[in-house]
């Protein structure tokens, strides 16, 4: 559509409004520049931040495209946004961090994408969509979580129908270090190296071409990253006291006894308060035996991997239950208002998952669809989130012990046999 102005003037108000659209899904520059500069410097200093981006400029600049990236510390926001080096970037982030007021009016002024997570979200993959379309760059995790031992956590196969639906380049950026920096489950500060690189994952012209399990595989394993390996072959030490501080929150099983729940952490031994068996975590952040009749495993990820086969065989012989008490928060006002509305026990089985409590001063019995579980949000010895048709369940731990990674790995095995039997 053409429009003659006064001065005689022809705009087309077709090419005009779309490139409003092409705008508007851009994050604000002021507020994005100085993201980036802050995040430079406090990666410079603190972390002597290394980059490979050639990959990256490369890219096509007038079609957006999609970055995937794994997900290893709660600072991988500065990690990324450094990397991108002031290329302005939609993330999708996870609709928690929506809670805090703070936060979202920054989210919302950089154009951030809300998602739920681990559960069907159809505005958020309309958005996603709607941003490579104007020439964006879409940055996501497929994860969907920070993995809490190191090692790459479950992504969902329902990646490749976005990335399919998107039909654009895809990208993938890897971040060494943000583990052994920053572990989900620690308590004192730390200091390690970081790396960043770009990789090329897949041409659009790869998504006709390829099934879907060889898209898949090329995304798992362009950022399967594991900094333990890392460490083998290049060591550096971890600056910072402490190290150990927090692992009892994950790492609940004692080997030698048989106790859960036993462990306790000081400075870089953690201990069982049953048998006194120990383990300490040395400069390089390996797990090595405390004494000469320790019973451990290598690192926390076989560790963490064998408490859920403990899980898995009360599973499997009908044993299985988990219940604590939890304070409940709900956004039932407002979707991005959460307040605490009761408290009560939170029970798993094999068969049932349910809260038993109280939701604004009414006994309630309230239950979960087990079966179309995936993963729990969660923060280590805090919270876990369960996703729910009905809006957000976020459940508050009343102990600040392993009982809520003991739910997160139950639902995990659960998933593990819903698809070995499929």
């Amino acid at each position: 559509m053409t429009k003659l102005t006064k001065f005689g003037i022809i705009i087309q108000e077709g090419d005009k409004m779309k490139e409003k659209k092409k705008t508007k899904n851009k994050a604000n520059p002021f507020i994005w520049a100085f993201y980036t500069f802050c995040s430079k410097v406090f990666l410079r200093f603190k972390h002597h931040i290394k980059y490979n981006r050639k990959v990256f400029k490369k890219r096509n600049k007038k079609q957006g495209c999609l970055v995937i990236y794994n997900h290893a510390s709660n600072k991988d926001h500065f990690f990324s946004t450094a990397s991108f080096n002031y290329t302005r970037v939609n993330y999708v982030i996870t609709k928690h961090f929506y809670f805090n007021k703070t936060l979202r009016k920054v989210l919302t002024l950089v154009h951030a994408i809300p998602r739920d997570q681990f559960k069907s979200d159809l505005l958020s993959i309309k958005n996603i969509k709607k941003a490579v379309e104007t020439k964006s760059v879409v940055a996501i995790a497929p994860a969907g979580q920070i993995t809490v031992h190191g090692e790459m956590p479950y992504i969902d196969p329902a990646i490749v129908k976005l990335v399919k639906l998107c039909k654009v380049d895809v990208y993938a950026l890897r971040i060494y270090g943000g583990y052994l920096a920053y572990p989900k489950w620690h308590k004192a500060k730390r200091n390690f190296p970081i790396k960043s690189e770009f990789v090329k994952v897949l041409n659009k012209e790869d998504l006709e071409e390829l099934n879907d399990n060889e898209i898949y595989q090329k995304i798992i394993n362009s950022i399967n990253v594991c900094d333990r390996v890392l460490q083998k072959e290049h060591p550096h030490k971890i600056k910072g006291k402490a190290l150990i501080e927090g692992l009892e929150k994950i790492i609940y099983y004692c080997p030698k006894c048989k106790s859960y729940h036993t462990f306790k952490s000081s400075g870089n031994i953690m201990t069982c308060q049953n048998c006194g068996n120990s383990i300490r975590m040395n400069k390089y952040g390996f797990l090595e035996p405390g004494t000469n009749d320790s019973i451990i495993f290598e690192n926390e990820s076989l560790w963490y991997n064998y408490e859920k086969e403990l899980i898995k065989r009360q599973i499997i012989d009908g044993t299985f239950k988990i219940e604590a008490t939890f304070k409940l928060k709900r956004n039932i006002k407002e979707e991005y208002l959460l307040e605490e509305v009761g408290e009560g026990t939170l029970v798993l089985t094999k068969d049932s998952f349910y809260y038993d409590g109280t939701i604004n001063n009414e006994v309630v019995h309230k239950e979960f669809a087990l079966n179309s579980l995936i993963q729990l949000p969660f923060d280590v010895g805090t919270r876990i989130d369960i996703p729910d048709s009905e809006g957000t369940f976020e459940f508050r731990s009343l102990h600040d012990d392993a009982t809520v990674i003991q739910y997160v790995q139950a639902i995990d095995v659960m998933r593990e046999l819903r698809l070995s039997k499929e």
